[in-house]
């Protein structure tokens, strides 16, 4: 193949991991570096560098990513430390799930954030 899709090993040997934030509706929204929209049909896979140290300022700063990208739309917050290969796997285990994730967000809309609730998205199991 071309590469495309394959995990990137990381400088010291470890394969390459990407951390799920949130799960929204195309169009992708506006994300804040270093995280990144990736596009799974009519839905959007929010993903950013999976971070290996849990620290009560690592949570909060994503907390507040979280609200920040639940201001002006829909969002279904990811369970914190779900993890994928790449891209290419975060794309691939929203579209596998795309109904039941539509489905959520569809009864989500117009709800106010911040309770504290997430999808599990079961995708390491695979």
């Amino acid at each position: 193949g071309d590469g495309a899709g394959e995990g990137r090993a990381a400088a010291d040997g470890k394969r390459a991991v990407i951390e799920l934030y949130a799960i929204a509706e195309q169009p992708a929204p506006a994300v804040p570096s270093p995280l990144r929209a990736v596009p799974a049909g009519s839905l959007i896979a929010v993903c950013g560098p999976a971070d290996d140290e849990v620290t009560p300022d690592a949570l909060w700063q994503r907390e507040m990513v979280l609200e920040g990208l639940m201001a002006d739309r829909n969002l279904l917050p990811v369970r914190y430390g779900t993890r994928v290969e790449d891209e290419a796997a975060a794309a691939r285990a929203v579209q596998e799930r795309r109904e039941h994730l539509a489905a959520a967000l569809e009864r989500v809309r117009g709800a106010v954030a911040g309770n504290g609730s997430t999808v599990p998205l079961d995708v390491c199991a695979k």
